[in-house]
């Protein structure tokens, strides 16, 4: 079994900082009689450091599910500031927990992928509730 899944919440994270950054340059520029580098300047690290953060709460997002009969890998979205190397385990090792739109997954010590519902079809998402019995 393939699966392949959508980075949704990393594109929200990605509107979301960018609406922030826009709003915050419109309130420099309406309320605050600094010159124009300034504001560019404090807007630019602003959104620089909401998309790196973004980068840093989307580590666990995952891109890539294969399976066979008993082992399943895991490719994750963010491979480019904090890079994630594939996670191969056993089915049995691996402990999953559904938290409403999207599941929790753990190897009995730390949580080591997230996969949400949005990201894939109705039907993945029923095949691999069914793969890592969830219930």
């Amino acid at each position: 079994m393939l699966i392949k899944l959508k980075p949704v919440y990393l594109n929200m994270l990605f509107k979301f900082i960018v609406s922030i950054g826009l709003l915050f340059a419109i309130g420099l520029f309406v309320f605050l009689p600094v010159d124009l580098v300034t504001t560019y300047s404090i807007t630019a690290i602003l959104v620089l450091g909401g998309i790196i953060y973004s980068f840093y709460l989307n580590r666990n997002e995952v891109l890539i599910i294969k399976s066979d009969a008993e082992k399943i890998e895991f490719s994750f979205v963010n491979n480019s500031i904090f890079k994630r190397k594939e996670v191969k385990l056993t089915i049995s090792e691996i402990a999953a927990v559904r938290k409403g739109e999207f599941l929790a997954l753990s190897n009995h010590e730390h949580l080591f992928a997230v996969v949400r519902k949005k990201a894939i079809t109705t039907a993945e998402w029923d095949e691999l509730l069914v793969l890592l019995k969830v219930y």
